[in-house]
């Protein structure tokens, strides 16, 4: 008889794992997350301020090398993007389109890459709401220039994932107006200009017109060798008033410019002021825009004149003269009488001004030719 042992072998495997320290999975974890939640935002609040928020940034360009400015030396430019919306953003590109006429100075640190075309891009660090990341980019002005005017643009070219800023588009080029505020360089987009060497630029000339339409005057101009100007300034002199600007203009290369000063019920002096590049200033011959000139009750004689005119009219309160500049030379207050005479004691001839103001309130302006 035979007796059967059995016999049971417990084997326990062992596997080798490889685990990750604890802060290192909770850091990847986090990493997740935040990307995540990223990508949430790109979507959902791409544009025009959805639930999530509005995303929004702008750039600014400025030169930080002094001039004057000369053949082979190195010109230091200051980028700055600021977050104006409400969502951060990650990775913002920047291109900067470097000009004929200049070069990436090897001396530039700032991890420019350039491309194609001689383009010049750079990636941001992430950009908080409310705050701004700069840069610097150094550029070599080309040995061989000849002298002149270069204008360098950049422009935010990319964003991290899907976002659409609320009032530009990464992908239109320069001269679209793409916030429709009438000024073709949107937020997205700068310039700088430099004008290099001992040049002295060429003169532009400001032919302006000006018409009264209604209640408000519209003034037209146009200019020669627009080019070398930055922007325009308007000015306007009231009657016995000092000048004063009513606003600035950048040169957006029109072949035409017009400006209407409206709600002005009083007879005026304009002109135009020209700024180029370098601070100089062009200015227009000054013209003059009557409120009003219908003479029914008034009459001024004789005209053209060596000294004197004898003015008759009725209500007059006071009659003011200037002369071809803008400034009052003399005022004559009315009496209740109906002719009135004044004396030119002036040694230039021109055309002077005869500002008569009635009891009703009216205004009106008679053009005087003195010849001496």
């Amino acid at each position: 008889m035979r007796n059967w042992f059995g016999l049971t072998v417990k084997v326990t495997v062992v596997w080798l794992l490889t685990v990750a320290p604890i802060w290192a999975t909770q850091s990847m974890k986090e990493a997740t997350d935040a990307t995540e939640m990223h990508k949430f935002y790109a979507y959902s609040g791409s544009g025009a301020g959805t639930g999530s928020g509005i995303y929004d940034l702008a750039i600014n360009k400025s030169v930080v090398t002094l001039g004057p400015y000369s053949p082979g030396m190195d010109v230091k430019y200051l980028i700055t993007v600021t977050n104006e919306g409400t969502i951060d953003s990650w990775d913002p590109e920047i291109t900067d389109y470097i000009p004929y006429g200049m070069s990436l100075s090897p001396n530039d640190n700032n991890n420019w890459t350039v491309i194609g075309g001689g383009n010049a891009i750079n990636t941001l660090p992430t950009v908080m709401t409310g705050s701004g990341v700069s840069l610097c980019i150094i550029l070599t002005i080309d040995s061989d220039f000849s002298g002149g005017c270069i204008t360098n643009q950049v422009a935010i070219t990319d964003y991290y994932d899907d976002y659409e800023d609320c009032d530009s588009d990464p992908h239109q080029g320069f001269n679209d107006d793409e916030d429709g505020d009438g000024n073709p360089i949107d937020d997205d987009e700068d310039i700088a200009t430099i004008c290099v060497g001992n040049i002295i630029l060429a003169l532009s000339d400001i032919s302006l017109n000006g018409v009264r339409n209604g209640d408000y005057n519209t003034l037209t101009w146009t200019v020669s060798n627009e080019h070398t100007l930055d922007y325009y300034e308007i000015y306007r002199i009231l009657p016995g008033q000092t000048q004063e600007m009513l606003t600035s203009l950048p040169n957006t290369h029109d072949e035409v410019y017009n400006f209407i000063d409206s709600d002005i019920n009083e007879s005026a002096y304009y002109k135009i002021v020209g700024i180029d590049f370098s601070g100089s200033q062009t200015e227009s011959s000054m013209i003059y825009i009557e409120a009003q000139s219908d003479p029914i009750h008034l009459s001024i004689y004789p005209n053209p004149t060596a000294d004197y005119v004898t003015i008759q009219g009725n209500q007059i309160e006071k009659i003011q003269v200037y002369n071809p500049h803008g400034q009052q030379l003399g005022e004559i207050i009315g009496n209740q009488i109906e002719t009135y005479t004044y004396h030119f004691d002036v040694e230039v001839s021109g055309m002077y001004n005869l500002v008569v103001r009635h009891l009703d309130g009216s205004t009106t302006t008679q053009r005087v030719a003195v010849i001496k």
